[in-house]
């Protein structure tokens, strides 16, 4: 969703992006696969979103996503 929202994108649209970037992390382990996605569509809108930055918000919202399933787990 975030990298939607950087190209602009909300509601259905946000969400059909979303989806199919969780489909490309599908492709292989780690995150490699997810950023061959988004750094060509960053590109593609004229936004300048380095490599690192897009390693910073995969790591926090890793972690974000973690915390979630610890607190659902009651742990």
């Amino acid at each position: 969703i975030w990298a939607a929202e950087q190209m602009g994108l909300s509601g259905v649209d946000a969400e059909t992006y979303a989806k199919e970037v969780v489909g490309a992390n599908l492709e292989e382990p780690g995150f490699t696969d997810v950023k061959r996605k988004v750094m060509p569509d960053f590109k593609a809108k004229g936004l300048d979103i380095s490599e690192h930055v897009i390693d910073s918000m995969l790591e926090k919202f890793s972690q974000d996503a973690k915390n979630q399933i610890m607190e659902a787990a009651g742990k």
